[in-house]
């Protein structure tokens, strides 16, 4: 597929209004490949073979090529493994599949970015915030995201949600730290970072080693950790 036809193809399925049936749902998956696909998505979570996580996926999409959970499952594992052309392809048929997969709309969104097209990757990304609200990792996903897409107010109330669905989580208040850093805003990344160490949930030798964030370590509210 050249350019000019993925950019195409990643544009209109955000304004498609076909919707092919898909199989989303275990009940409708014969028993051995539901199998498959949770054993596929244990391996790309535990991140112990991203090679067999695909391999078992792709038992599923052959057999039924018009399951979206199984697309979104596969484009991610394809995402990981740097694989961004083929991660978009099956991400714009999981989004024709299920227009409403906020997942879908934001694996797209990360395809797109890095196979070099913003305008797809924002608009699939704020799709994608529509759908998710509720889902504070995500949110952090989508801070990320803005952040590299340049948009740093978007990546500070990514972040700001992704903490408040889980004031606990140690990624969310990491990134919102880096969103806060991005947007030029050292005291409240700071004071991000100082409530996160003080309640032992962040680790100063993380902070060291972030690109971004080992530039707050001379910050006077950061003094006694660093």
């Amino acid at each position: 597929m050249n350019a000019t036809t993925r950019i195409w193809l990643l544009s209109a399925v955000l304004c498609s209004v076909v919707v092919i049936p898909a199989f989303s749902q275990s009940g409708a998956r014969p028993r051995q490949l539901n199998e498959q696909l949770q054993r596929a998505r244990t391996a790309l979570v535990s991140g112990t073979s991203l090679l067999e996580a695909k391999a078992r996926v792709d038992r599923v999409v052959s057999a039924l090529p018009n399951d979206a959970e199984a697309r979104v499952l596969r484009a991610e594992i394809l995402l990981a493994m740097g694989r961004y052309d083929a991660a978009a392809e099956d991400a714009i048929v999981a989004c024709e599949l299920q227009p409403n997969n906020g997942t879908a709309h934001l694996t797209l969104a990360e395809a797109a970015f890095h196979i070099g097209d913003p305008a797809t990757a924002e608009r699939s990304m704020d799709r994608s915030s529509q759908l998710l609200v509720d889902d504070g990792g995500a949110h952090v996903r989508l801070s990320r995201l803005a952040r590299e897409l340049g948009l740093q107010e978007q990546s500070v109330a990514f972040a700001r949600i992704a903490v408040a669905l889980a004031p606990a989580n140690a990624r969310a208040n990491y990134e919102l730290a880096r969103a806060f850093v991005f947007a030029s805003k050292t005291d409240a990344a700071a004071s991000v970072l100082a409530n996160g160490l003080e309640a032992g949930l962040l680790a100063s030798e993380t902070v060291l080693s972030d690109s971004l964030l080992q530039i707050l370590q001379k910050h006077p509210a950061l003094r006694s950790w660093f």
